[in-house]
């Protein structure tokens, strides 16, 4: 899905007209209509303006493979506790795709290493991603750790953390 494809979706769930989104981000509703269409690609700032505006990861729009929103935002959104299923299975897919992240971050860094021309603060926003991701697979490891302990399944404990 393209970048204008992930911004339709994202405003779409979270139920917000163009002009609106455009309001709260400081642009016109022309330029943020533009973006939808993939007339105009919007820079990094720009992207993680929205991500913060919308309360959304920026691995939506960078990680193609990364991100399932409705998934996502279901488990979010789930206000009672999750049963052991439920939180198993959470921590399990974030730690999938937090590996898969800090693989393509790495990738996209070699790429850049090599000749590849980064855009404007690409290489400042990949630096910062890659701590992030970085503390969250630690975060979710441990977890997913105590997890494993408390129902006793140590055998599955070497097949999850395997980077």
């Amino acid at each position: 899905m393209t970048v204008g494809g992930k911004l339709k979706k994202l405003r779409e769930f979270k139920g917000l007209k163009q002009k609106e989104v455009a309001e709260m981000i400081g642009i016109s509703p022309v330029t943020y209509n533009r973006y939808e269409k993939d007339v105009r690609q919007p820079d990094f700032e720009t992207l993680l303006k929205i991500c913060q505006k919308l309360q959304m990861s920026s691995d939506y729009f960078f990680i193609e493979e990364w991100f399932d929103l409705d998934y996502d935002y279901q488990l979010n959104l789930h206000l009672e506790p999750m049963d052991y299923n439920e939180e198993l299975d959470y921590f399990e897919n974030s730690l999938r795709r937090t590996k898969i992240g800090i693989k393509i971050i790495i990738r996209r860094m070699d790429q850049i290493t090599n000749g590849d021309k980064p855009q404007k603060n690409e290489e400042k926003f990949l630096r910062a991603r890659l701590r992030e991701l970085y503390f969250n697979y630690n975060d979710y490891t441990k977890t997913l750790e105590k997890i494993y302990e408390s129902a006793n399944l140590e055998a599955n404990i070497i097949e999850h953390l395997k980077f």
